[in-house]
Formats: C-alpha cells, structure tokens, sequence
C-alpha cells in the first residue's frame, strides 16, 4: 500500500496546535497584552515572548521571542520582526514582514504579502490561503482547508489538502497535492457578509500548475481528473492517483460491488493510516466550526455571550432543558407533520382546492424552518456556546482581560473542544455534553431575551406616587 506523504505533516499540524493551546498558557513567561488593538511601533523592541489577546493586533517593531495570538485581525507590517515562532489564530491573518523561525496559523483567510518571509515552515489551516508573488518561504508549507493560490517561493517541500490549488509560483522540494473538488467553487463566499474582510481570490477546482510554477523534487498527487502539467514544470516525476467515484446502477439492476485486493498493511501503515484519518477528521470539525463562529461573532456576538453567560450561572438548568428540547423535536415533528398535513385534506374535502397549494408551500417552509433551526442549533452553536465557556474560564483563570473579548475566548475554547471531541471512544460523550448543555443554553437565554423584551414599564403617575411617598 503507497502511503499518502502528506499525512505525516498534517498530523505534525494537528499536533503543534493542540501542544500550543495546552501547553503554552501555563508556561507563560514573556509579556502579555490585551485591548481593542494591539500595536507594536516601528522602533518598538519586545525583550521576550509576547501574548496578545486583542481585537486586533500590529505588528510594525521586533519581538526577541514568540508572538502568539488570538484576535479577529492579525497583521505582521512591513517593518515588523518576529525573531521566535508565530502562533495565531483569528479572522484574518496579515503577514507582510519577517518571521525568523516557524509560523503555525489558523484562520478565515490567510495572506503572505509581496514583502512577506518566513525562514522556517509554515503550518497553516484556512478557508483561504494566498501567497503573493515575492512572498518567501524557507522552509516547508503545509496547508489544510479549502482554497490556496500560491505564487509566492517555497524552498522546500509543499503539503496540501483541500478542494482548490493553483500553484503559480516555485517549490524548491517535492509537492505532495491532494484536491478533491470537482465543482468550480462554493456559491457563495460566506465571507462577504462578514466586514472589513479583505477580498479572497477565486481559485478553480482540483489542481492547477501555472505556465512559470516550478517544482524542485517529484509532484505527487490525487485529484478526481489529471492535471495539465506544463513541460518542466516538474524536475522529477510526476504520480498521478484517481480519485473515481462510484457510479450508480441503473434503477432495478443489482448494485456493483467494486473489486477489493487485499494488500498487506504492516502494523506502523496502520498506525499513520488511523492517525491521519484523525487529523483530518479534527481539521475538518475545526474549520467548520470555525467558519460558522466567525459569522456568529461578526454579526450576532449575544448569542454567544448571552448563552454562555446562561450556561456558567444555570448549567443544570441547561442540561435539563437541553434534554427537553431533543426530546420534543423528536416528538412533536411527526405530529406537526401529520397535523399539517391533515389540514391540507380537509382543505381538500372542503372544496377549498385554491388554498391547498399555499397551504402545502407553507408547511414545507414550517417543517424545514424547525428542522434548520435544531440542526444548526444543535450542530454549531451549542459546541461554540461550550467554546466560550471553556475560553473564558480558561483565560479567566489567569486573570485575562481577554476573557471578555469577543473572539479570544471562544476561538481558544474551540481548539480545546475539537480536540476533546477527536479522541476516540471518548470524543462521542463530549459532543453528545456540549450539544445537550449548548442547546439547553440556547433555549433558556431565548426564553430570557423573550421575557426582557416584554418587561412591562411603570406608569409615570405611579413612579410619581412613590416617590412623593418616600
């Protein structure tokens, strides 16, 4: 069996994330900051390593050590120098100056400006990464998400997994490649409802080798379709695997069983084998989960916060609720349904034929109403509800002002989370806990928004009695 070489790498990812968000905040011993913005002036020089929990953070003078970050923007500017390693996560990720080791970085979208070096590796995760002409790498990169546009340089070897690459620009090492789009992109950008987001580039599915990309070592690679590989591009070999999809039998023919060879597998193949699925199972729940509270935070950061707050003072409450609630969903949809669906047939029987249709768009637009809202309830909010929680006690236990930000806490608490949740034999009872918990949160905070909003006023005669009276 030919094992997949860039597993290797995107478990080292996995790994270097999780060791960083447990490890590092308990070895805190550099400096740590926190605010609405972050800014490090030209001429500024920070003497050791550096902890920023801000909105945003700038970069334009020297930090000796490590920058570790978590904001909604994070820019390295054109004067700005990391002598340590860069570990951040937020919305967007900026870099335009130098980082004189490795760079670990997670986000919506990634960009390595024209000015832009790394002298290490870069180890990456996004909907989005970009690295524009100019840009350099010194060592490896690896990337896991949805889209890349490289025209950048890359002196060593290229990793990727997602849907979409376009490689315009040189790797000096070999490029492992695994796409599997075959639809030109999503339909829509989910971040084009979110502001002050920088403009994402359209790349096409599956591979794409530019006329000028260059690769130093072999190129291998798995894609629904072979590439158009230019001549020369490559300087070593090129192997190519198929990704075929299973063709569907014709309606009433017996369904084909494709062909099975048993191939020996020794016991480290099955090991890096299982640890890979692993990783790429966390990297995909850690994107998805990602995206979905960028554009929670962005538009409705109460949600978050208000049934976070709900969870910390009620959780009982919330486990209880939360039980109620899939209870009830499970309950009452067959009998919603079924009740709807009796009043389409007497509307029938009533000869009143010109409502049956309206009533039946209606119904379908109730039933898939409900649905959407405990699936995407149950599915994201409640997980990133236990996210904040788990950020905020977290960095409120080391008395961070970073506690009550709007995307520090959860986007730390959600690296904890997704991890927990990956574990084996384990990872079901913590998601089956935080949806139960979440979603009571969700409900019981509706429930109190609900009841606030109707809070009657006291009439101005009867304030005005009792304070002649006192």
């Amino acid at each position: 069996m030919r094992t997949r070489k860039w597993i290797i790498p995107a478990g080292v990812l996995t790994i270097v994330f999780i060791l960083a968000m447990f490890f590092v905040p308990t070895a805190i011993a550099g400096e740590t900051r926190s605010g609405g913005t972050v800014e490090i002036k030209q001429g500024e020089i920070v003497p050791d390593d550096l902890y920023v929990f801000a909105e945003t953070v700038l970069v334009n003078g020297t930090i000796k050590g490590d920058l570790l970050g978590f904001s909604t923007k994070v820019v390295i500017g054109p004067t700005g120098v990391v002598e340590g390693d860069l570990i951040a996560a937020g919305q967007v990720l900026d870099i335009q100056g130098i980082i004189k080791d490795d760079a670990r970085v997670a986000g919506a979208v990634i960009i390595l400006d024209d000015t832009a070096q790394i002298d290490d590796d870069i180890m990456s995760a996004a909907y989005s990464l970009e690295t524009k002409s100019g840009s350099q790498i010194g060592g490896s990169l690896t990337f896991a998400g949805f889209q890349a546009l490289l025209t950048g340089t890359v002196e060593e070897d290229l990793v990727f997994a997602g849907n979409s690459l376009d490689l315009q620009g040189s790797a000096g090492g070999d490029a492992y490649v695994e796409v599997g789009g075959t639809e030109s992109n999503m339909p829509f950008n989910p971040f084009n409802f979110i502001p002050n987001m920088p403009a994402v580039p359209t790349v096409p599915a599956g591979l794409t080798v530019g006329d000028n990309a260059s690769i130093g070592g072999s190129l291998v690679y798995t894609a629904p379709k072979e590439t158009n590989i230019p001549t020369g591009a490559v300087a070593g070999e090129t192997d190519f695997t198929q990704v075929i999809e299973p063709t569907k039998a014709p309606s009433g023919a017996p369904e084909a069983k494709p062909e099975v060879r048993e191939v020996p597998v020794s016991i480290v193949q099955r090991q890096i084998t299982a640890f890979a699925h692993w990783g790429k199972t966390f990297l995909r729940n850690l994107m998805s989960l990602l995206i979905v509270g960028l554009l929670v935070a962005g538009l409705y950061p109460r949600l978050l916060s208000g049934s976070g707050e709900t969870l910390k003072i009620r959780p009982w409450a919330s486990l209880g609720v939360g039980i109620l609630t899939g209870i009830a969903f499970w309950v009452l949809m067959p009998v919603i349904t079924f009740g709807l669906i009796a009043v389409v047939i007497l509307l029938g029987l009533f000869s009143l034929g010109g409502l049956v249709l309206p009533a039946i768009l209606l119904i379908v637009l109730i039933l898939i109403t409900i649905s959407l809202a405990f699936l995407i309830s149950g599915s994201f909010f409640s997980k990133l509800i236990i996210s904040q929680v788990l950020g905020q006690l977290i960095l409120g236990g080391f008395k961070s002002p970073a506690a009550d930000h709007r995307f520090g806490p959860w986007l730390l608490g959600l690296l904890i989370f997704v991890f927990l949740s990956s574990i084996p034999y384990v990872g079901w009872i913590v998601n089956l806990l935080a949806v139960l918990f979440g979603l009571g949160a969700v409900v019981l905070w509706l429930f109190e928004l609900r009841k606030s909003s109707y809070q009657p006023i006291a009439e101005p005669s009867a304030a005005l009695n009792n304070t002649e009276t006192a």
